[in-house]
């Protein structure tokens, strides 16, 4: 067999995944390496070791970003500056202890929010990790009521509107701004609540489920 026949051009990467700036809810899903970094220390001029990372976008969009972090050289801790500490602190939700091992297990499946800016090429980049915010998922009237432990209310045969009203939608929008949640934020959590609907088609009693569980977050 000639050299050229057995010659591989690589494989055909995809497409950037279709997402705007802004804070993304995502669960760490897997790495793979440790692979060499294309890029040396600026200290030593070596090419330090890192993982690629995988997360999957909790926004109903199917959606998966990839990240690298550098791993410490042989022989040393993980930095409570680096990258890769950084990380693991936003998907524990905590600081770990001194002496604490972490490895993917401890993470995988948990989740964080990534704030991710567009690069000139298209593709999403993470700038920055950050603890999840325990968005409350917003429930049914019926669900309320059993936690309080009160009775339903009785169905009545009436009329309900297919839309929420620009009262709820303004109530939405405000209690949004006190939690500080910006709009992707916002859509992604009514998006993952209610697939399909966004704060334009959200139903009168699903708005009314918005508005409370907002009304629970802690300032």
């Amino acid at each position: 067999m000639s050299a050229t026949a057995a010659m591989t051009f690589g494989k055909v990467g995809g497409d950037a995944p279709a997402m705007d700036e802004g804070t993304y809810p995502v669960t760490f899903e897997r790495c793979e390496g440790p692979i060499k970094s294309q890029f040396p220390n600026d200290e030593t001029g070596e090419y330090p070791m890192q993982v690629k990372i995988f997360m999957r976008v909790d926004d109903g969009s199917g959606a998966t970003l990839t990240d690298y972090a550098n791993l410490p050289a042989e022989g040393k801790q993980l930095g409570k500056k680096s990258k890769l500490y950084g990380i693991c602190v936003a998907f524990l939700g905590r600081e770990p202890a001194e002496g604490e091992e972490l490895s993917p297990a401890t993470i995988t499946g948990l989740q964080a929010q990534a704030v991710v800016a567009i690069k000139p090429n298209g593709w999403p980049k993470i700038s920055q990790y950050l603890k999840a915010r325990r968005l409350p998922q917003a429930t049914t009237t019926e669900h309320r009521d059993a936690a309080l432990k009160r009775p339903a209310p009785p169905p009545r045969p009436v009329a309900v509107a297919a839309v929420r009203s620009d009262e709820q939608r303004d109530e939405i929008l405000r209690l949004a701004i006190e939690s500080e949640y910006d709009t992707p934020t916002l859509t992604n959590w009514i998006h993952a609540t209610y697939p399909g609907k966004t704060i334009e088609n959200v139903t009168p009693q699903e708005a009314d489920a918005l508005i409370t569980a907002l009304q629970e977050v802690p300032f």
